[in-house]
């Protein structure tokens, strides 16, 4: 289990619905998966991250969650 604490972060009821969902219909997610995120620090990537932390901790299913830093390098970018 992760050490994280999300700091009284909690996605919306529907949004982990709807992630839920698709996570058990399209089998994203087995037993003892070691994941790796990439984090941009934008919106998308911070999402998913407090997602997963959230399944890591309420999901039926163990799995292992690792973090990796992504720098785009693109000019424009400010996440």
């Amino acid at each position: 289990m992760s050490s994280y604490r999300a700091h009284g972060v909690k996605p919306p009821r529907s949004l982990q619905k709807a992630v839920g969902k698709a996570l058990v219909d399209y089998q994203q997610i087995q037993a003892n998966d070691k994941i790796l995120l990439g984090l941009s620090g934008g919106k998308d990537s911070l999402s998913l991250l407090h997602l997963l932390l959230h399944f890591q901790r309420h999901a039926p299913i163990d799995f292992t969650l690792g973090v990796v830093t992504i720098d785009p390098q693109a000019e424009d970018f400010d996440p």
